[in-house]
């Protein structure tokens, strides 16, 4: 290659070179460095860093846990009901049940014609939180 400074484009390319030498086990790391020996100086800093981190990082095979929790959270769990009841507190996902079971009990009277006989006053204690 000519003396001239390695464009952008050149660099990248030449260091995934020397990145995919190191991978492949084929240690020509220098004779890569020889061809573009004008450019050695800023090459090797950058060489020497691709050889470290070859010898550092070691591959590692996930667990089935965490694939499995990985892609649930990625995809989405398929959720079972229309509403997550899990987010709220025992008492109000309790007042919410009661208030639901009560408004069905008012629907099935009315539409049966049921009359309902309220009284004038009614004591209902306040809930207790």
């Amino acid at each position: 290659m000519s003396h001239t400074e390695l464009s952008e484009v050149e660099l990248q390319n030449l260091l995934d070179a020397i990145t995919q030498r190191v991978v492949c086990d084929q240690e020509a790391v220098e004779g890569i460095l020889r061809h573009y020996e004008a450019n050695r100086e800023k090459l090797a800093p950058y060489a020497r860093l691709i050889a470290h981190l070859h010898e550092v990082l070691v591959p590692q095979q996930p667990t089935s846990t965490f694939t499995h929790d990985l892609k649930r959270e990625l995809i989405g769990q398929q959720q079972r009901s229309l509403f997550n009841w899990g987010g709220f507190p025992i008492r109000a996902q309790i007042a919410a049940v009661a208030a639901i079971v009560a408004g069905f009990i008012l629907l099935l009277r009315r539409r049966s014609g049921a009359e309902i006989e309220m009284p004038d006053s009614l004591d209902i204690p306040a809930l207790q939180q």
